[in-house]
């Protein structure tokens, strides 16, 4: 662990941390946001979006198809 100067007060700071404790510049970037992680957030929004349409679309066509058993039968039923 070496010892740096900060920029802004010129303390003694280790190299190891994020803000000088004394006056509290930042010695250090903060790390980047994960790519992935960006890439999870935008697309999990679309993806909740794209399934739960999907499902109302199902529903939708499982009643017709229901309905239109139950009335075809009927019309052969009562001939």
């Amino acid at each position: 662990m070496a010892m740096i100067h900060c920029p802004e007060c010129q303390r003694q700071v280790s190299d190891q941390a994020q803000s000088c404790p004394g006056c509290g510049h930042p010695l250090k970037a903060a790390p980047p946001a994960s790519r992935a992680g960006g890439v999870a957030q935008t697309v999990a929004p679309v993806v909740g979006k794209v399934a739960s349409t999907y499902l109302i679309v199902l529903g939708v066509v499982a009643a017709v198809l229901f309905l239109g058993f139950f009335l075809l039968m009927g019309k052969v039923a009562g001939g």
